[in-house]
């Protein structure tokens, strides 16, 4: 074992005999260097490496239909964890930006404020004179006035499993009942929905259990909590808006004669939905020259009225349709439900 001096101080140096070049190993702090900077040299290649595959996986997930408006959250940096998901936090501020009109498509401001302030303006006057004349706490009446714009019911097609008009109180096995989807439609066609008379109707596939919420509202209950679909008929809140939108008046006055509104047009009775996709996507699945299935119209609603009134002959399954869209709204901007409409 020898000394070894060179300008980082003395270090010794062990000689290997059997070689005729003697090679010196350092036994103290080179190695320590050395090992320190393979580590910090691998880490950053580690992180670079991460990142950049983060990186390409949130642009792949970006590309996705459905994924544009993704963004990264706290807990993931591909975009799979979007913040808005997570629960709020104490300290999160609530959004105070109002919502627009989702049938304006226009920007200006004054012309949205007057809208609004007609809707609500009339609404309250013509909500106040319907009530006045129909008391809405009288039950019976707008029951029996809902149940005289019933057709009689379609006929199920008979089933030993359970009948869907008298079910029991706790759901049966093997419910609801299912078909294949082409069984259904070979026995009603979608595009020919006329038949001579009601009683030459044709019965239905039926395999969900009807309750009427005055008599068997507790059989509903159970239903729901065993999570099953059912049909609930007669719910009071529901039969005031049946009434009060077959009023003649009532609808047209709220909404108003010269009005616009959004509604989807389709050159057929196939109102198909549909997402479109950025033109690169799309020439990137091979489709250049797709075009929507449905377009956005403006219309009224006493003109979309006359056009859902038309002659049968001119509603077939090649004439045109217009499906009718329309958001109600509070003076604060909350959206309402139809039972406030």
């Amino acid at each position: 074992m020898e000394k070894f001096d060179d300008k980082r101080g003395p270090k010794e140096v062990e000689w290997l005999p059997k070689r005729q070049n003697p090679v010196p190993i350092y036994t103290r702090s080179r190695n320590k260097r050395s090992t320190g900077s393979l580590v910090i040299v691998f880490s950053l290649v580690g992180m670079f490496i991460f990142g950049l595959t983060a990186l390409i996986i949130q642009r792949l997930i970006n590309t996705l239909p459905g994924m544009e408006d993704m963004h990264p959250g706290l807990l993931s940096v591909s975009g799979l964890v979007n913040r808005r998901h997570l629960p709020p936090k104490p300290w999160d501020k609530p959004k105070t930006t109002p919502i627009k009109y989702r049938n304006s498509k226009h920007n200006n401001k004054d012309e949205e404020q007057n809208d609004n302030s007609y809707h609500s303006s009339t609404y309250k006057e013509t909500r106040k004179e319907h009530e006045e004349s129909h008391p809405p706490q009288d039950t019976e009446r707008i029951q029996s006035f809902v149940r005289n714009l019933r057709k009689p019911l379609y006929k199920p097609m008979f089933f030993e499993s359970y009948d869907v008009n008298n079910c029991p109180d706790t759901p049966p096995p093997n419910y609801p009942m299912e078909w294949p989807i082409l069984d259904i439609l070979n026995n009603w066609n979608p595009h020919n929905t006329t038949f001579p008379s009601l009683s030459q109707r044709p019965s239905i596939y039926q395999g969900l259990c009807r309750f009427d919420h005055k008599t068997e509202f507790s059989k509903a209950l159970a239903y729901r909590n065993a999570e099953l679909p059912f049909i609930l008929r007669d719910d009071p809140q529901v039969n005031e808006v049946v009434e009060r939108w077959n009023q003649p008046t009532y609808l047209p006055s709220v909404l108003g004669s010269d009005i616009q509104y959004s509604a989807e047009y389709s050159k057929t009775n196939h109102l198909m939905y549909y997402k479109s996709q950025k033109p690169k996507i799309l020439q990137r699945l091979g489709f250049k020259n797709w075009k929507p299935p449905m377009s956005t119209v403006k219309i009224t609603y006493d003109k979309w009225v006359e056009k859902a009134l038309q002659p049968l002959e001119e509603t077939g399954p090649d004439k045109p349709h217009w499906y009718f869209r329309i958001n109600g709204k509070k003076e604060d901007k909350i959206m309402l439900s139809p039972y406030d409409v």
